[in-house]
């Protein structure tokens, strides 16, 4: 039995020292199951600051609600638990492990309270003690870049006159629309567009993430928190107003990180946004306009010749529609 008995506490061990990645902590003599936990957590979950009543955790990029913290003990900290000043004992004076688990369902909610009393607001973290987390900066970031490339279905006149629904994303239409001089306001959203001395400018108010679906985390926020966020977090100017009302006027280096593609010919991203591109997505093709495609329900039949024709300086596309549809086609062309 002594051997079986010491191989077990081997196990258990690595077992400890494996599921934090690092040499097991030893944990001081004397405190109690609230502390024990309290540190267990300071550990795994790093916690940085608190937004809504849950933590920052640096080591996830998260936030870890209270629900998730208290799911369960990992088997590290029910062992550190036997050395609680209340652990619970048998008879002979024994940490009794059966109760363990139970020990950090009673006080597990309570170290989680204590530590999020200590923590400060997110913006209060970085206003007064400097303290800013890096993993939190872009998860701000991509939280605000994810609403502005939310995609919407705005109406677009044509030189003809004719009115066409397109779906862009909301910086695109920002591109899109964009004119020296005044501020423009993208339909009915709380996004306003103009072409400066330097190229394209956006400002926004809070009330848009209320507009948007999937942004209820940044209107938890509040305007004054998301504001003082904005200054702090390089997303924009708070203090701007467009049309005689305070919004944020998006910094430089935000708009060239949002419009950033992969599209620039020397490999490196290209973050021009000087003028609006509003005909990309309209060259797709070097075929002529009013050729026919594909696509087009008076192409018929929809079979291809057995042989095709020379298509030797013509878009292979233009054969198959001049010559009509008949046979079947082997996925190659000529």
């Amino acid at each position: 039995m002594g051997l079986i008995e010491d191989a077990r506490k081997r196990l258990a061990k690595r077992a400890r020292a494996e599921s934090n990645g690092k040499p097991e902590r030893e944990t001081p003599a004397g405190l109690t199951a609230a502390e024990i936990i309290r540190l267990d957590f300071q550990e795994r979950f790093a916690p940085v600051f608190k937004r809504n009543g849950a933590l920052w955790s640096n080591t996830e990029a998260r936030l870890v609600r209270r629900s998730e913290a208290l799911a369960g003990a990992p088997t590290s900290l029910i062992q550190q638990l036997r050395s609680a000043s209340n652990a619970p004992k048998l008879q002979n004076g024994e940490v009794n492990e059966g109760q363990l688990p139970r020990l950090y369902a009673t006080w597990g909610p309570t170290a989680y309270v204590d530590l999020l009393a200590d923590l400060k607001e997110e913006a209060e973290t970085a206003e007064q003690d400097g303290e800013v987390s890096q993993r939190a900066v872009e998860s701000f970031h991509d939280r605000v870049r994810a609403a502005l490339l939310t995609i919407v279905a705005m109406g677009r006149t044509r030189d003809s006159g004719e009115t066409e629904i397109e779906r862009r994303t909301l910086i695109d239409w920002c591109k899109l629309w964009a004119k020296a001089g005044p501020w423009q306001a993208v339909r009915s959203y709380q996004l306003w567009t103009r072409l400066g001395d330097e190229g394209l400018e956006a400002a926004l108010r809070f009330d848009l993430f209320g507009q948007l679906p999937g942004c209820s985390d940044l209107a938890a926020l509040g305007r004054t928190k998301f504001a003082r966020l904005a200054t702090q977090y390089g997303i924009g100017n708070p203090k701007a107003k467009v049309q005689e009302q305070r919004c944020v006027v998006l910094s430089g280096e935000f708009l060239d990180e949002l419009l950033a593609t992969p599209n620039s010919p020397d490999g490196h991203l290209d973050t021009s946004h000087s003028r609006p591109r509003t005909h990309a997505r309209e060259e797709v093709s070097k075929c002529p306009a009013d050729t026919k495609t594909l696509e087009n329900p008076a192409n018929e039949p929809d079979t291809l010749p057995d042989t095709l024709p020379d298509t030797s300086g013509k878009c292979p596309w233009d054969s198959i529609v001049d010559e009509g549809y008949s046979g079947h086609f082997d996925g190659h062309f000529p």
